[in-house]
């Protein structure tokens, strides 16, 4: 019911405030006063004088009449003011007169003023006590001081007073933050007060704690005043501040009350700024009543400044756990003290107490309190006697200063321990051993402490073996004891002046407190007669536990030291847990191993291992599985296999070893690792461990694990640019996350994609057609970094409207954005779009109107840059060769008069249209083949490629850049491929389509700065930023020009080349030196050659001449006036030459042409003199090796002609192959050249000796006039006549037959005599492998293998040996020069197991993969260091044996190489553990690195000769026959001479300089077998 009427009441108020008459006071905000009055109007203001009322009161203008006029006009009262007409007075408002007076009056609020009552101005409770006319220097008064009206404005001030008989409500409150306690704090105040009384409040602030008020606003509240119940309507009319509140820095408030109740609250909370400090200190006392202090300290760490409230008992104060923690009733005889009490002490109370003022303890925290915003828990100490936490402080920080005192007494049962280990020298624990020999000669010792001080025991692990020797070491009131350590001799170690030495562990600072012997005298007591170590206690006994180590020191001739040592795959731990600590060879303890078969005179001595002996245990990593032990290749790799159970000896340990190590060797389980490979997009940082990764599916123990995609966030943490996030996709393209199951996905790839934070939008992509340049294959280019995820892209054809391909964006990162399908063809035009998720697109069907963006189109070009060439074929015509060609395309090519060539499927690799006219654009247009469109309509349809055979072209795959600058050196850097170039030149012999980069040289050799770079040819397409050129290099040479300013003065340059018969071909100049200031050019014009002109020259050569172009060379100057051009001339009348070079392209082999100087009227412009006609004789048109261009030196205004002539003379060379009449060449040569001149057209066909199928060695003697037998051609005299000659080859046919049939017959002999010999299975060996080599198919045998065949047979026939046909022993046999001498080859360690070879069909480089190397920074330090893989199309690394076809550098070569499980190419000595082979593998870095070398080696390193077989590149031992001769291969060394070294995966020679490696070759000196050998190495 209550809140029912409070609603109404509510809602009344609410209406009375909407119906009230306009005159009320508008509360809410602070009133805006009226202007100041002016005329003759009044202002009657009630707040200037009443400050706190400037803001909710708002003063009263009224209008006057008319200036200096009577105010009483006798018609009333003067807008509420009383008017008395007698007098004319008009009283001032809410003035009553006194009747008695007339010039006094008296408050009344019963009045209005201009319709507006007192309580309406919102002025209750107040009264007027007199009105001013001055509010600064003013006199009271009751009516106006004037009787008419102002002319400049009136302004009356009311003196406020208050009203006695309204009173209005104040509270003050005290309040505090949730759960905080504030002591002090006075109760709450109610009061009344009148409007005007003042209200100071200085609240009180308790140390620590602060008032959180901002200021007066959210202090001080107004409520409607006398409402039942009070403080429980707010009034909103107006705040704190615009009645005049104000409150200072501390708090303070001022201001004075209004006609409203009045709540005033200030609220606290901790001050976290003031922190007081709480000291722990500990006090040590020599009795239990403590009594007598030894000693007080405060606690290391037991000093904490803390903020009032503060929980102390999460700072875990307690009893000093260094002194004690145990009360009496717990502590023993180990206690050296017992915790007697804890005393809190406030410090600040304290001292309240003591200067007798505790009343100021009010506002301090001491004991438990309560109040209504929160609570204080005073700090207490838990009982020292307590099971739990004895001793321990609780309770929160009071907001004073405390100290926490614990008091402990000496425990007077004390007793300590003196411990005694044993090590050896090289870290080893050897009590056990030591005190086993003590036992033997002085009786077993307890395992117990016994009764009296200085009696000792043994401490012994869950095994019996010592750990330490103890020693009984308590309190004594008897004064001090001896102590007397057993230190006797043991076997092995060192004694005399190295006798044991003793060292205290651990500090040293208090062993004085315990012991007076000093440290360094505890093992002066030692000798051969006591062998002890003897120390006394102090008087009281030591009052510490104390351990001493003794250290004996190692016999290193009597013993040797076992390290263990991982291999890869594992690692050695202290226990046999893949979670236990790692094996540490500086701290853990050594192994030591007695010697064994060591004598004086030995050389060597062995060790046995037991498996009780390796306390260490190998441990493989997941995926792995321990193998076995190994010692070091120094030792032979000799295996050591503990699993057995029994000792292992290792044999032949150098005497001056003192240590020697084992290997864990662990293999590798492929089944137990899975891999995964990994693509990014655009917009994402690049991959933090590359695109590959490997990781075990198994844990440690070979448990089955399951793998996510979170286990390959190594590799995986990539960013994306601001604006994308990054997600990663399976090889079927689907999302995953670090959640994502993998175990099923081994050997998938996954993908990163940067997708856009954006809202998805069908946004046009950026697309171009394309051909691949290596195998033309049409595609669409997406630039990679438009590329969106989450789109599909969608190609349309234009002609039928209907989709061809839709590929998701997440499958274009893969391709780097490349769309390749078969329904993309050569010169199509095709539409590209995106396409949202949500858009309908099939293959087939029309692209849908909605969800897609608007095409871009682009066009597949029909070919990539076709070459126009001279056709060496058909005299004078030309040309166009394309290469590479599009798969499954036909051809046509379009002249001018319509189809020239068909459609023409390719048979090869490119397509030749020769027989061409020069001069002419041709058309190349192409179709799907197995369609029938013919050429017209496909170049209607399409985007043919338009060749000219106007500007012929002669491709160089390697050329020069000619940098032209007078300074030294010529340039600040080169980069070639992003690298700067440092060895050599290098800018000779660069490739086409190397990325270079130049930066010119400051200044020149004159100290003229650079300006400039200036292109004299070569380049079309070229970069120049400041002072550096980039471009990539083409197939042609290239010469640039560094300009530098002259000194004299400042000019720059530049060409303008005006080529009027666009003919492609460029002009480049040499900018000349001009020693004057100005913007300088050189225009050269190209144009046709005027009919007057041609005939001239005609009239000069030959009546066939046809022009070509004129050309003009003028120097020009621009005016700085006009802006124009100028031709210039030096002011002094001297010539200006300079450098220009002339494109012509490749040249027609039955045209002479020339280049002609032009002068007088043939000039142009014409000048000076007689006509002229002077013929350009620097470079030889006709010659071969024409390069398409040619440089000489002009002068300025010189005029040059080009053109050609049509000589009869010219013959025709038809160049063939004798081996099958095959065409090779045609040669046109002119009248002044020979055959010899064309070499380079026909030396490509010629082949080094080679043997083919059937066996017959082919060889290459000369250019032939005969087919048939060899007639030598004179290459070097003119040629009469058109001819044909022939490249003439000689064969072994004949001896290959004879050498076949000798074969056969030893063969058949061999047979014959293999009952009879003594070796029967050696010989039918040598039979059978001859027999294969006779049979051999698919390629034949050679004459030089069949001849080689036949000596290893009748060398085997010989060595057979023939049986026994009486009693005794036999005789003969193997004492011949074929004896291998026995021994085994080799060792088996170092790299090379389980590598088979592939097939013998070879990967072509560049194609079925391409080379990588993975350590490009290391290799750049040392090429012998690089590691170089090979990667195949589909991203894996071969392994084993690979044959590669490579060419480098115009060389080609196909050959084996050989690579590890990992990947990695080996090189150099190579041992194959399959078939237990040498092999050397290239170690020349000459582009085929690492290549199988056959023949001859000189090794480098051990500077010996051996012979690597020429078939398969094995290292041959023993006697062999080589190219007729017989050669010793030691078969049998006595020693290892070649050593694997694990780091770089290579073999090294090793120290053994004088014994004969495996394989190596004997050099004048006798054989094994008792021949000799001359300094060849012969045997003859």
């Amino acid at each position: 019911m209550k809140t029912m009427k409070r609603k109404i009441a509510t809602l009344l108020v609410g209406t009375m405030l909407a119906t009230q008459p306009a005159s009320l006071p508008v509360w809410g905000a602070a009133v805006t006063q009226p202007d100041a009055p002016t005329g003759s109007n009044f202002q009657f203001n009630f707040t200037d004088l009443n400050p706190s009322l400037k803001n909710i009161i708002q003063n009263i203008n009224i209008t006057g009449g008319t200036a200096n006029t009577l105010i009483d006009t006798g018609s009333g009262d003067f807008h509420g003011m009383e008017v008395n007409h007698t007098n004319h007075y008009v009283y001032l408002p809410f003035v009553s007169p006194d009747t008695g007076n007339p010039d006094n009056g008296t408050f009344d609020n019963t009045k209005t003023l201009d319709g507006k009552s007192w309580d309406n101005i919102g002025l209750e409770g107040y009264a007027i006590e007199h009105w001013m006319t001055d509010k600064e220097n003013g006199f009271g008064l009751w009516r106006m001081d004037g009787l008419n009206y102002p002319s400049n404005g009136k302004t009356y001030y009311a003196k406020l007073k208050a009203d006695p008989s309204k009173n209005y409500n104040l509270r003050v409150k005290y309040t505090a933050d949730t759960g905080v306690y504030v002591p002090g704090l006075p109760a709450n105040l109610d009061t009344t007060k009148n409007v005007l009384d003042a209200i100071p409040q200085s609240p009180i602030v308790p140390n620590g704690f602060k008032i959180t008020n901002t200021g007066a606003d959210d202090t001080v509240k107004f409520f409607k005043p006398n409402t039942s119940p009070l403080f429980t309507t707010p009034f909103t009319g107006f705040n704190a501040i615009d009645s005049g509140f104000t409150m200072d820095n501390n708090k303070n408030l001022s201001g004075t009350m209004v006609n409203k109740d009045t709540e005033i609250t200030f609220n606290y909370a901790v001050d976290t700024g003031v922190k007081k400090s709480l000291q722990v200190v500990d006090e040590i006392y020599q009795d239990a009543a403590l009594t007598v202090l030894s000693g007080r300290k405060g606690r290391v760490g037991g000093l904490y400044y803390e903020s009032a409230l503060e929980n102390i008992g999460t700072k875990n104060i307690g009893p000093n756990t260094n002194i004690s923690t145990k009360d009496v009733t717990r502590a023993a005889s180990s206690d050296r003290y017992i915790l007697k009490e804890v005393n809190i002490s406030y410090i600040d109370s304290d001292r309240n107490i003591a200067i007798s003022n505790p009343t100021a303890n009010a506002t301090l925290l001491t004991n438990d309190a309560v109040s209504a915003t929160g609570n204080y828990t005073r700090l207490t100490a838990n009982s020292v006697s307590a099971a739990t936490g004895a001793g321990e402080i609780s309770g929160q920080m009071p907001n004073q200063d405390v100290k926490i005192t614990y008091k402990y007494y000496i425990n007077p049962a004390f007793e300590t321990t003196l411990s005694v280990k044993y090590m050896d020298d090289r870290g080893n624990d050897i009590t056990s051993l030591i005190l086993s020999e003590y036992e033997r000669a002085n009786g077993a010792l307890p395992t117990t402490t016994g009764a009296s001080n200085g009696s000792k025991y043994k401490e012994v692990d869950g095994s019996g073996n010592a750990t330490f020797l103890k020693f009984k070491t308590g309190y004594s009131s008897t004064g001090s004891y001896n102590i007397n350590i057993p230190v006797p001799k043991v076997a092995n170690y060192k004694y005399g002046t190295d006798h044991p030495k003793a060292q205290l562990n651990g500090g040293t600072a208090t062993w004085g407190s315990s012991y007076q012997t000093a440290i360094a005298n505890i093992d002066s007591s030692w000798s051969d007669t006591n062998q002890y170590f003897d120390l006394t206690t102090v008087a009281t006994g030591p009052i510490e536990n104390k351990e001493i180590i003794v250290t004996y020191a190692v016999d290193p001739t009597a013993i040797v030291q076992l390290i263990p040592i991982n291999g890869a795959g594992g690692s050695i731990r202290v226990a046999n847990s893949p979670t236990a600590a790692e094996y540490n060879v500086n701290t853990d303890a050594a192994i030591n191993l007695s010697r064994l078969n060591q004598t004086s005179t030995s050389t060597t001595y062995d060790v046995d291992i037991k498996p009780s002996d390796m306390i260490y245990y190998p441990v493989p990593n997941a995926g792995y599985r321990f193998d076995h032990w190994e010692t070091s290749s120094e030792l032979g790799s000799q295996l050591v296999n503990l699993n057995l159970g029994t000792p292992q000896t290792v044999t032949g340990i150098p005497k001056s070893k003192n240590t020697i190590t084992l290997t864990a060797k662990f293999t590798k389980i492929p089944s137990n690792f899975n891999t995964y490979h990994f693509n990014i997009g655009g917009h994402i940082s690049p991959l933090p461990l590359g695109q590959d990764a490997e990781i075990a599916n198994v844990d440690a123990s070979g448990n089955p694990i399951n793998l996510t995609f979170g286990d390959l966030s190594a590799y995986t943490a990539v960013n994306a640019d601001t604006g994308y996030t990054v997600q990663w996709f399976d090889g079927n393209f689907n999302p995953v996350d670090a959640t994502t199951p993998i175990n099923n996905l081994n050997g998938q790839t996954f993908t990163a994609f940067a997708q856009p934070t954006t809202a998805l939008v069908a946004n046009a992509p950026v697309a171009d057609g394309q051909l691949h340049p290596t195998n033309g294959t049409p595609s669409i280019q997406i630039h990679p970094s438009s590329i969106d995820s989450r789109l599909r892209y969608v190609i349309v054809d234009p002609i039928t409207g209907n989709v061809v391909k839709i590929v998701n964006g997440a499958n274009l990162v893969p391709t780097a954005g490349e769309i390749t399908d078969s329904s993309l063809n050569p010169g199509q035009s095709y539409q590209v779009y995106t396409a949202l998720p949500t858009a309908v697109i099939s293959v087939g069907m029309p692209v849908p109107s909605s969800d897609v963006s608007t095409p871009t189109s682009t066009t597949i070009p029909t070919a990539i840059n076709p070459q126009p060439g001279a056709d060496p074929n058909n005299r004078g015509k030309a040309k166009i060769t394309i290469s590479p060609l599009s798969a499954n395309t036909d051809y046509a090519l379009i002249g001018p008069n319509g189809v020239v060539y068909p459609f023409t499927t390719p048979s090869g690799n490119n397509i030749v249209f020769d027989n061409l006219d020069p001069d002419v654009n041709y058309q190349i247009v192409a179709r799907p083949t197995g369609t029938t469109t013919d050429p017209v309509t496909r170049q209607a349809t399409t985007s043919p490629t338009t060749v000219s055979t106007a500007n012929l072209v002669i491709v160089n795959t390697n050329n020069d850049i000619t940098l032209i600058a007078d300074a030294t050196p010529q340039y600040t850097f080169v980069r070639i491929n992003g690298a700067n170039a440092s060895a050599g030149n290098p800018l000779q012999g660069v490739a086409e389509g190397t990325q270079v980069e130049i930066k010119a040289a400051p200044i020149d050799t004159s100290g003229k700065n650079f300006q400039s770079w200036n292109v004299v040819r070569g380049l079309r397409n070229y970069n120049i930023v400041g002072d550096r050129i980039a471009f990539t290099m083409p197939n042609v040479p290239v010469t640039l020009q560094t300009v530098f300013s002259p000194i004299s003065a400042s000019n720059t340059w530049s060409k303008n080349y005006v080529d009027n018969l666009g003919s492609n071909q460029n002009v480049g100049v040499i900018y000349p030196v001009v020693n004057e200031a100005g913007d300088f050019r050189i225009q050269i014009i190209k144009s046709s050659i005027p009919t007057a002109t041609r005939n001239a020259i005609a009239f000069e050569t030959d009546d066939s001449f046809k022009s070509v172009f004129l050309m003009t060379f003028n120097v020009q100057k621009k005016n700085p006036a006009t802006g124009n051009w100028e031709n210039y001339v030096d002011p002094t009348g001297a010539d200006i030459t300079f450098d220009a070079n002339i494109e012509t392209g490749a040249l027609l082999g039955n045209r002479s042409y020339g280049f002609y100087e032009l002068g007088g009227s043939l000039a142009s412009p014409s000048n000076a003199g007689g006509n002229t006609i002077n013929p350009f004789t620097g470079v030889d048109f006709t010659s071969p090796s024409y390069t398409g261009e040619f440089s000489l030196t002009v002068a300025n205004g010189s005029t040059y002609a080009w053109g050609y002539t049509l000589p009869d003379d010219v013959r025709k060379v038809i160049v063939r192959d004798a081996r099958d009449g095959s065409l090779v060449s045609t040669l046109n040569i002119a009248p002044t050249r020979v055959i010899e001149d064309y070499a380079s057209l026909y030396t490509a066909n010629i082949t080094n000796d080679y043997v083919d199928n059937n066996g017959i060695t082919w060889h290459y003697e000369g250019v032939s006039d005969d087919r048939n037998s060899f007639v030598p051609t004179d290459t070097t005299t003119r040629v009469l006549s058109d001819a044909t000659v022939y490249l003439y080859f000689s064969n072994d046919r004949v001896d290959r037959a004879q050498a076949a049939r000798d074969l056969d017959d030893l063969i058949k002999q061999a047979n014959i005599e293999l009952p009879k010999v003594a070796n029967t299975g050696m010989l039918q060996m040598a039979i059978d492998a001859a027999q294969a080599v006779l049979t051999k198919t698919n390629r034949k045998s050679s004459t030089a293998e069949l001849k080689a065949a036949f000596d290893a047979l009748e060398l085997a026939l010989k060595n057979a040996g023939r049986k026994s046909t009486g009693g005794g022993s036999s005789s003969g046999g193997s004492s011949g020069r074929g004896s291998s001498g026995g021994g085994a080859a080799s060792s088996n360690a170092g790299r090379g197991r389980a590598n088979t070879w592939s097939g013998s069909t070879p990967i072509a480089v560049g194609i079925g993969g391409n080379w990588e190397l993975i350590n490009p920074e290391e290799a750049a330090q040392n090429l012998d260091n690089s590691k170089w893989i090979f990667k195949l199309t589909t991203g894996e690394r071969v392994t084993g044996w690979q044959l590669l076809s490579y060419t480098f550098e115009g060389r080609t070569k196909v050959e084996w190489y050989h690579f590890e499980q990992d990947g990695i190419m080996d090189s150099g000595w190579f041992l194959d553990r399959d078939t237990n082979k040498w092999y050397y593998l290239s170690m020349n870095h000459d582009g085929f690195f690492g290549e199988m070398i056959k023949g001859w080696h000189h090794d480098p390193d051990d500077t010996r000769w051996y012979f690597l077989d020429r078939n398969d590149g094995h290292m041959h031992v023993s006697w062999d026959k080589i190219d007729g001769n017989w050669y010793f291969f030691n078969p049998n060394p006595p020693a290892q001479t070649w050593f694997f070294d694990n780091t770089t995966g290579r073999w090294n020679y090793g120290d053994n300089k004088d014994i004969r490696p495996l394989g190596s070759m004997y050099v004048n000196e006798e054989t094994p077998d008792g021949f000799h050998v001359n300094a060849e190495g012969a045997w003859r």
